[in-house]
């Protein structure tokens, strides 16, 4: 009877030690749970076309200038093609719908003096997770929202682009997929704002 409630205790002992050591790993998991629920940052934010997965969007930190103040650029990239375009976030009227704008890298023919652009505006709509309404310009540092609509993707890509690269994609949201520090600071070619 001793050897047996001995033996009791000794399990009870270690089942209480194995618990406390479980304990010891809690403020890490807090710490990696606080830090997967803050907001991932605009210029980090990776997304998806939700009914295309080959069209994808990213935002870029790329500087400013008078008429382009958000320090931002999207970059839509349409893998079916090959095709990657570059826009800058704007705001434009007094109704504050937001757009964005067709451009260029420094040195492709889109940022040559005179060139005729023929993709015309995007129009931008940002959704929070429970898809409310964003209604605010992307800057540099915003939180990313959860979901974007880009209004005039397929009549932009279909109607009004070089038919050689001419894509058809879909009316659909762009899911936030991925949140990273991208390794690049493209030369964006900055247009004067209309």
């Amino acid at each position: 009877m001793a050897r047996y409630g001995a033996g009791s205790c000794h399990f009870r002992g270690r089942r209480k030690r194995d618990r406390l050591r479980a304990l010891e790993g809690l403020p890490m998991l807090a710490m990696l749970l606080a830090a997967a629920s803050l907001p991932c940052a605009m210029d980090h934010a990776r997304y998806v076309l939700r009914a295309d997965p080959q069209v994808s969007l990213s935002f870029h930190v790329v500087g400013q200038s008078a008429d382009w103040r958000s320090e931002l650029a999207a970059n839509i990239r349409l893998d079916r093609t090959g095709r990657s375009s570059w826009w800058l976030p704007t705001q434009s009227g007094s109704s504050d719908p937001r757009f964005l704008r067709w451009t260029g890298l420094v040195g492709s023919p889109e940022a040559a003096p005179g060139y005729r652009y023929t993709l015309h505006d995007l129009r931008y709509f940002a959704f929070d997770a429970g898809y409310a309404m964003i209604n605010k310009t992307p800057y540099k540092g915003d939180p990313a929202p959860a979901h974007i609509l880009l209004a005039d993707l397929r009549d932009a890509f279909y109607y009004s682009d070089d038919p050689a690269t001419r894509s058809s994609p879909p009316q659909s949201l762009f899911d936030l997929t991925g949140c990273d520090v991208p390794d690049d600071r493209p030369g964006i070619f900055f247009p004067l704002a209309p």
